[in-house]
């Protein structure tokens, strides 16, 4: 099985993996293709969350339970409400990635509209 692309091996009947992502990707097979591979998305929160937050630098990773293909508005603001960002993406994964490195060192208004409600986050940017 893999989860959250980590492989783990059993044969016992059970087996208990942590859970360590806000949405987490399982997929199970067996060495038999033929029995197929059973996939399911874990979702451990009901309103999307913002990681990390604060950032560095790289991606801003907006986990959101939703089917994955689901579409978000995701709108970026400075503090002095200059839009940055407005675009509308698929969710991949239980995720959508914003690629913080072209943005300067500052606070950030981060909206995320998912079936027309509103969540809204204070993004740090070091």
């Amino acid at each position: 099985m893999i989860l959250n692309g980590q492989r783990y091996q059993t044969r016992a009947s059970s087996i208990t993996l942590n859970l360590d992502q806000p949405v987490n990707q399982l997929e199970v097979r067996t060495d038999l293709d033929c029995q197929g591979v059973y996939t399911q998305s874990i979702t451990l929160t009901e309103e999307p969350i913002a990681l990390p937050n604060p950032i560095d630098s790289g991606d801003l990773r907006v986990f959101v339970p939703a089917e994955d293909g689901a579409k978000v508005r995701i709108r970026m603001f400075s503090m002095t409400g200059s839009s940055l960002l407005n675009k509308e993406v698929v969710i991949d994964k239980g995720e959508v990635k914003i690629n913080m490195d072209g943005y300067a060192r500052g606070v950030y208004l981060l909206n995320v509209t998912h079936q027309e409600q509103l969540y809204s986050y204070k993004i740090i940017k070091r």
